[in-house]
């Protein structure tokens, strides 16, 4: 009913669609049809959708015309820069782009298949890798995205060969966050081409992840892409940069300040490690990079570490031990996080990722 009231003269708007495409006048039929489509519920929850599609000799562009003008709501989330780059089809043809187009250029059915990275644990074993799946096969929510970036992480890794218990299901898309733009919404807080981003949420773990051309999500995970990032930048920085700078929020919540003393940071050239490295330096907190690493000396110092420690720095086995750090961020666990609380001076945080 929303679409009727934006444009109270769908068959006006289906004639001058097909003048502008150099076409006869559509029949009764094709406007009749065109309007059918027109008003088709798209659900997300369920994957009921119906393509918007007329009769023979005016598939799409007609159907798609109706849409002509109805563009996302210019106050939620951000349009995507990369769009034209990436070749995205106007957002005045919103089902066109729901899913992947055929050959001919027409819009695919909701069975139509496209491309995820699946992880498999079955009676053939643990394996995972490129294949074909449509959307109803996915995990169920009220926002689909058209992906267009994603990161590896560590828990991608693991997630990916088996080598670490991350999925509670099987099977599932990889991926733990994910950047697009919303193609369908079952939720008014979105609208098509509004720009989003999820980090979590139990993607790649309970439900289908990042790695795929198009993703479901819980509109409560989908957040409206910030101001000043584009969606590349968002899954640059991903979950690693948001874990870290969870930590310092968590950290500077319990009254954590630069006059503690330096922060520690354990595998310091990791994801998360790099970006906390940087990520805490620009806050204004001195930072000890620890790593094994000896080569990455310079790559830290630049990231803004103040001194960089190697692994030795953190060996000690003893409960208590002079206060060298005011707090800090463990990547690694085990006895160096033991290490790094002996050392901690009171009232220090210590942030366990």
């Amino acid at each position: 009913q929303r679409h009727r009231q934006q444009d109270p003269a769908p068959d006006a708007a289906v004639e001058q669609v097909a003048q502008r495409a150099g076409q006869s006048a559509p029949s009764a039929a094709a406007i009749a049809a065109a309007r059918r489509a027109r008003s088709a519920p798209v659900v997300g929850g369920a994957a009921t959708v119906v393509a918007a599609r007329c009769v023979t000799g005016h598939a799409c562009s007609i159907c798609q015309g109706l849409y002509a003008g109805r563009s996302r709501n210019p106050g939620r989330g951000q349009s995507n820069p990369d769009s034209t780059r990436w070749g995205r089809p106007d957002v005045s043809q919103p089902l066109s782009w729901l899913f992947p187009r055929s050959a001919a250029g027409r819009a695919m059915s909701a069975h139509a298949p496209f491309t995820a990275f699946r992880i498999h644990n079955d009676d053939a074993g643990y394996r995972s890798g490129l294949e074909q799946v449509t959307l109803d096969q996915l995990a169920p929510g009220e926002v689909v995205v058209r992906a267009r970036w994603s990161s590896v992480n560590y828990k991608d890794a693991l997630a990916g060969t088996g080598q670490g218990k991350i999925l509670r299901r099987f099977p599932l898309v990889g991926g733990i966050d994910v950047a697009g733009e919303v193609v369908a919404s079952t939720d008014p807080a979105f609208r098509e081409g509004d720009a989003v981003l999820a980090t979590g949420c139990g993607l790649s773990e309970t439900r289908d992840g990042g790695y795929s051309q198009y993703v479901r999500l819980e509109s409560k995970w989908a957040i409206p892409l910030p101001a000043g990032l584009s969606l590349r930048e968002a899954m640059v920085l991903g979950t690693a940069g948001f874990t870290a700078a969870l930590a310092l929020l968590r950290m500077k919540d319990n009254r954590q300040t630069p006059e503690h003393g330096p922060l520690a940071v354990t595998g310091a050239t990791g994801g998360v490690g790099s970006l906390a490295v940087d990520i805490f330096s620009r806050a204004g907190f001195q930072v000890h990079a620890i790593s094994g690493k000896v080569e990455a000396k310079d790559y830290l110092t630049t990231l803004g570490a103040t001194e960089v420690l190697g692994r030795e720095a953190l060996a000690t086995t003893r409960p208590m031990e002079s206060a060298r750090f005011g707090g800090g961020l463990d990547n690694v666990g085990g006895a160096m996080l033991t290490s790094l609380l002996a050392q901690t001076a009171p009232y220090g945080n210590v942030a366990s990722a």
